[in-house]
């Protein structure tokens, strides 16, 4: 009897201390996961920006190269940065639950892609928009807010990514956002990253005009070390300063009067340069002539 009292205590204690040590797992567990899941500011004294700061602090990311990082697309394709190096990247932030200045910046971005690949191509440069809410904008969430949006194509991909990789990205690219009763204050803006990773340009506002976007792209794609007296170079010099923004229409054009303007500025320099080079040498030719004949 006795020692089937014992046996008993025993195996209520072994589960006591079972449940004890699963309990304490799952609470260290979830202490441990939940930063990992959500991030409600960046940079995390960013509530305490005023304007003036976090302007500056946008500002300090140009000329910085970004680091690589990892995302998922609206598709659930992985995703790094490091495949978009060699083309101009444009990169913006929104959180998917966003109904306003979010929605506002992707409708800019729409109207801007649609000029750029107009005008340069679609395979020249990409788009990505990055949402910034770990805990909700998933792949599937970023599929429907391009949906929404009519946003999205061939060269523009919507990022869902986690805590690590969102918020070196953001760092890297100089946004801030904080976590408010009604979503999130963020920065509105655009990122514009050269070929070899490094940030070029920043473009603020909810709304923005079309060069503003197009202009820092153009000097991209159309920016060569080769020299303008080979093919490649000469082209690329044609192409960039013919490329002209029409305001009345809202799109870029190849202007060939500029062009023949060009043409015929260098022609008229050319010609009396010439006639005064053929002068010369036959005024030369003429007194060696009569130097001769006095000989």
């Amino acid at each position: 009897m006795l020692s089937m009292m014992i046996t008993n205590i025993a195996k209520a204690l072994s589960s006591f201390i079972a449940a004890v040590f699963t309990l304490t797992v799952m609470m260290a567990s979830t202490a441990f996961a939940a930063p990992a899941a959500v991030i409600d500011a960046w940079p995390p004294d960013a509530r305490d920006m005023d304007q003036k700061a976090a302007f500056k602090y946008s500002q300090s990311a140009l000329k910085h190269v970004i680091r690589d990082a990892k995302f998922t697309d609206q598709n659930g394709t992985p995703i790094s940065l490091e495949e978009f190096r060699g083309k101009p990247l444009v990169v913006s932030f929104v959180y998917t639950s966003c109904v306003s200045v979010c929605v506002t910046i992707t409708d800019s971005l729409l109207h801007s892609l649609d000029v750029a690949n107009e005008t340069f191509g679609e395979n020249e440069f990409n788009i990505l928009t990055i949402g910034f809410d770990t805990s909700f904008d998933t792949p599937e969430s970023m599929g429907e807010f391009a949906e929404r949006q009519d946003a999205g194509g061939k060269n523009w991909k919507f990022l869902s990514g986690d805590i690590l990789n969102v918020s070196q990205l953001a760092d890297d690219l100089g946004f801030f956002f904080y976590r408010t009763p009604d979503g999130f204050d963020h920065l509105a803006q655009v990122t514009v990253i050269n070929k070899e990773g490094k940030v070029y340009k920043q473009v603020y506002g909810e709304t923005f005009d079309t060069p503003h976007l197009i202009e820092p792209l153009k000097d991209i794609i159309y920016h060569t070390e080769k020299s303008v007296f080979t093919p490649e170079g000469l082209f690329k010099k044609i192409k960039f300063y013919c490329t002209v923004y029409d305001p009345d229409t809202d799109r870029y054009y190849f202007d060939y009067a500029y062009f023949i303007n060009l043409f015929a500025g260098i022609t008229v320099m050319i010609i009396p340069a010439w006639v005064m080079v053929r002068t010369i040498r036959r005024t030369q030719r003429e007194r060696k002539e009569r130097k001769e004949k006095l000989v």
